[in-house]
């Protein structure tokens, strides 16, 4: 079971970090960024099956518009916690 995800560098969001539960509820304001964490855990999910960058990010988009626009790096890293073991996967664009 996946315990915890984190996401730093993706959209809007510069570093998020959260604990996972059986069943979890995403609330928050209008354009703070919770679109942007559930496509971040569907992009984790497509990782696993698909070296494709351009299949693995929904959307339409070029370049570097998936990037945090106050990061100097250019990775997004997508993390994953599953029962006491780490999973990283990090994208470069």
């Amino acid at each position: 079971m996946i315990t915890r995800f984190r996401v730093k560098n993706y959209k809007c969001l510069g570093y998020v970090d959260f604990p996972l539960t059986p069943i979890h509820v995403i609330i928050g304001q209008n354009d703070s960024g919770k679109t942007s964490v559930l496509e971040a855990m569907c992009a984790m999910s497509k990782s696993t099956s698909c070296n494709n960058i351009s299949e693995i990010f929904p959307g339409d988009w070029k370049g570097c518009e998936l990037l945090n626009k106050s990061s100097d790096l250019n990775i997004i890293e997508l993390d994953i916690f599953v029962d006491h073991i780490e999973s990283d996967v990090n994208i470069n664009l």
